[in-house]
């Protein structure tokens, strides 16, 4: 009993002592221990991802089983040097991941734990070391990773540029061409009334300007391809638009209310783009109009979206084959698809498909009452003729309401009694 009750009081002190905290920072979910953090889940959608080297509350050492599960618009990531494991299955799926920029050495390199199974496509990426590609620099307004090509995404802008009202952003940085703004960038940068982005820019990271809520105008490049999830939420646009669609700058963004009082949504013509996860998880939606010349549909745009069953595009199939479809996208599927419909004909065609179907339900109707009144006339004459033949019948006869008077008894013959005649006397 009393090995027992210290075996048990042992496992408390461990329980208790390792206590585990889950954070977020708006695009990484964390769970921090003992002064270390692990990546739990990544939940952008950026091309390249920059894992951080710490958090608030340590520094991040490992990356969990799934983190990136099913990724498949990451095509590379930079590993910072404070890993020192990744999970099994936490890179699973991710088929495009092609380049793993890591900020130490080959040799520090050696030894992370890297588990294989479900990290096939880790292991086949091209890692680049120290100064190469992805390396991390910064100048005195942001801090920027270098991609293959040499070019920039810009993973965070300093204080000093941020307090800016009216931001003009460039396409070069320190003579090397800027193709993307990543997650969360300007989130929360509350001077920032209006904003322009200089063509060359790519894409733009999920909540990239999340929280700037003066943000009034902004102005995006026809460069633009593709802008990642509630880039623009809670901006003074987002907050003063009414409720409904939400367009920026010819970019469908998401809808703001309650989409059950539309199931029908039309996106209006000269739509370049919609975000990411614009409609993930709408469980109201059912019919959704397509402008043609539209080019780009992000990543989960129409993710979950159970009740969704008609897709119309205003082009051919030709034109739809030519917008670029991010992953995610299962319920676009190409039985649903109606080709070279607009709105005006959808409405045409439903309403000649109420007046046949009424028209069908008022023949079916005349044809019912046309045999109830056939059949109604067919046993009218019978009775007609039924009640002629009986009167026939009963004219024959002789009228009498009694059977008995009318052919009277035969009286009985009447016996007479023979008189013998009287005998003479003598």
């Amino acid at each position: 009993m009393g090995k027992r009750m210290i075996a048990l009081c042992a496992v408390l002190i461990f329980v208790f002592s390792f206590q585990i905290t889950v954070l977020a920072d708006g695009v990484f979910d964390y769970k921090v221990s003992d002064g270390a953090a692990a990546v739990e889940k990544y939940k952008g959608s950026s091309e390249q991802v920059e894992i951080p080297s710490k958090t608030a509350d340590g520094k991040v050492t490992v990356i969990l089983s799934g983190a990136f599960r099913e990724n498949k618009e990451i095509r590379s990531v930079v590993i910072p040097e404070s890993i020192v494991k990744i999970e099994e299955k936490a890179f699973e799926g991710c088929e495009n991941l092609k380049d793993v920029y890591y900020s130490g050495t080959d040799k520090s390199w050696d030894k992370i734990s890297i588990e294989e199974k479900g990290n096939e496509s880790f292991i086949r990426a091209e890692v680049h070391f120290g100064k190469a590609d992805g390396s991390i620099l910064e100048n005195e307004f942001f801090r920027y990773r270098i991609d293959s090509g040499n070019e920039i995404t810009v993973i965070k802008c300093k204080t000093k540029y941020a307090e800016n009202t009216k931001i003009v952003f460039p396409a070069w940085i320190d003579d090397m061409k800027v193709v993307g703004i990543g997650d969360g960038v300007f989130e929360n940068c509350r001077n920032v009334t209006e904003i322009k982005l200089e063509e060359g820019i790519k894409y733009i990271g999920a909540k990239a300007f999340y929280g700037c809520e003066e943000l009034k105008k902004v102005k995006l490049p026809g460069s633009l391809e593709r802008i990642g999830s509630r880039a623009f939420m809670n901006t003074d646009i987002y907050q003063t638009c009414p409720d409904g669609n939400i367009y920026i700058d010819g970019w469908y963004c998401g809808y703001k209310g309650d989409t059950s009082r539309e199931i029908d949504i039309r996106i209006q013509r000269n739509t370049r783009g919609i975000a990411d996860f614009a409609f993930y998880q709408n469980e109201d939606v059912v019919n959704v109009f397509f402008p043609k010349g539209i080019r780009y549909i992000g990543s989960g745009a129409f993710s979950e979206c159970p009740r969704l069953s008609g897709i119309f595009f205003e082009g051919s199939k030709k034109d739809w084959a030519e917008i670029s479809i991010s992953s995610g996208n299962d319920s676009l599927s190409e039985n649903k698809i109606r080709y070279n419909m607009t709105i005006d004909n959808y409405v045409v065609n439903v309403y000649k498909g109420l007046c046949m179907t009424l028209l069908i339900i008022v023949g079916i109707l005349l044809a019912v009452l046309v045999y109830c009144i056939s059949k109604l006339t067919v046993q009218k004459r019978m009775i007609d003729y039924l009640i002629k033949r009986r009167n026939t019948r009963s004219v024959k006869k002789k009228p009498s309401d009694d059977p008995q008077k009318a052919s009277p008894p035969k009286k009985p013959p009447v016996r007479r009694k023979k008189v013998s005649a009287p005998k003479k006397k003598d």
